[in-house]
């Protein structure tokens, strides 16, 4: 498994995200969590899966993670 490293900035955007869903819908944010702690999950088995694009989609919510090689 790869290690995977978070810009300042991104963690920051996604902490806000969080929060932000929680307060729009109760459970909302747990689970825009959820999604993209499975997508980590999914880039630090297999990182070579998003080599291409080198994305990887939050499925249901309008963000994306952007892999660095």
């Amino acid at each position: 498994m790869s290690s995977i490293v978070f810009d300042p900035g991104a963690r920051s955007e996604f902490l806000a995200s969080v929060e932000y869903y929680e307060e729009y819908q109760a459970g909302l944010g747990r689970r825009f969590r959820e999604a993209v702690e499975m997508a980590v999950n999914s880039i630090g088995t297999a990182p070579f899966r998003y080599r291409v694009f080198r994305r990887c989609l939050i499925p249901k919510f309008p963000y994306a993670i952007i892999l660095f090689h």
